[in-house]
């Protein structure tokens, strides 16, 4: 680990309040490295495959003592960029690793990755974020050709997110990305397009029993999308229990809303009993879930 990750407030913190619960309960903790040795954040498949293949590689280990495939558990949890990652690996699973035992997936302020999650970000006080995901996607895509794109601010802009991803969320508040392109409107040229389509959500199912939460209002992860998204999960079977959070009042307070749900989802699934669904009930009536 090098010092940059032993002196992480942010890493501490998640894996006190997360990881360390599952650990204590005598689970094997998988923390993967989804943006991959390129940093390809947002890359849908990046993600997808680099927690789908931790658990495999996990499950191979011979001193963690797991067996593979049906024989092990599994359950995925991330809120904000690990809910990216998990709710990515769960749409893949089924194909791209059908032999995991995947019992459980509770995911957090789940970016849907469309265009419509771009535009929110425009202009947002989490303006920055939008830099860190075209400089991921340029990554994973070369033919996206970002430096093309941008303009001496832009430039400036991409060398400083290079050096801190969390740090450039808020770098650039209530900032849009025509201030970074010698292009306007880039996200509509169709080069762009497509990589953007290429990774929004919802190009598969997933099929495992899945709780996603998100706070009504929160400034950085646009519920609309994600009403959608679970809306199409629905109609293709889907057994997802949603949580549209009215006291979920910005990002960060609605993690803390969020954690013990999860776990809550997590030991019951664990523990064998029936996943709860929404399907089917007003998304504006959400009670608090039974997880």
């Amino acid at each position: 680990m090098g010092e940059d990750n032993v002196n992480n407030g942010n890493l501490a913190a998640e894996m006190t309040g997360l990881g360390m619960r599952q650990l204590a309960a005598g689970r094997v903790l998988v923390v993967p490295d989804p943006e991959g040795p390129r940093h390809m954040y947002t890359a849908r498949a990046m993600a997808a495959h680099a927690v789908l293949d931790s658990i495999r590689a996990v499950e191979r280990f011979r001193p963690a003592g797991l067996a593979r495939g049906a024989a092990t558990p599994v359950a995925l949890a991330g809120y904000s960029g690990g809910a990216l990652e998990s709710g990515a690996a769960n749409e893949a699973q089924p194909a791209y690793a059908p032999e995991l035992n995947i019992v459980a997936v509770a995911a957090g302020g789940v970016p849907a990755l469309d265009i419509d999650t771009f535009h929110y970000l425009d202009g947002s006080v989490g303006a920055g974020v939008l830099m860190g995901a075209a400089m991921g996607l340029d990554g994973a895509y070369p033919e996206l050709r970002l430096d093309s794109l941008l303009n001496e601010a832009g430039k400036a802009l991409k060398r400083e997110a290079s050096t801190g991803c969390a740090s450039s969320v808020f770098a650039r508040p209530f900032a849009h990305f025509n201030d970074w392109t010698k292009t306007p409107n880039a996200f509509n040229l169709p080069r762009v397009r497509k990589v953007i389509d290429t990774n929004a959500f919802g190009h598969a199912a997933p099929k495992a029993p899945t709780f996603y939460y998100n706070g009504i209002t929160d400034e950085l992860i646009w519920i609309k999308p994600l009403d959608r998204l679970v809306a199409s999960y629905c109609a293709r079977g889907t057994p997802i229990s949603y949580f549209r959070d009215p006291a979920g009042a910005e990002h960060i307070q609605a993690l803390g809303n969020w954690a013990p749900l999860a776990h809550e989802y997590i030991d019951n699934r664990l523990a064998g009993q029936p996943a709860p669904t929404t399907c089917g009930q007003p998304l504006n009536a959400s009670p608090a879930p039974m997880v």
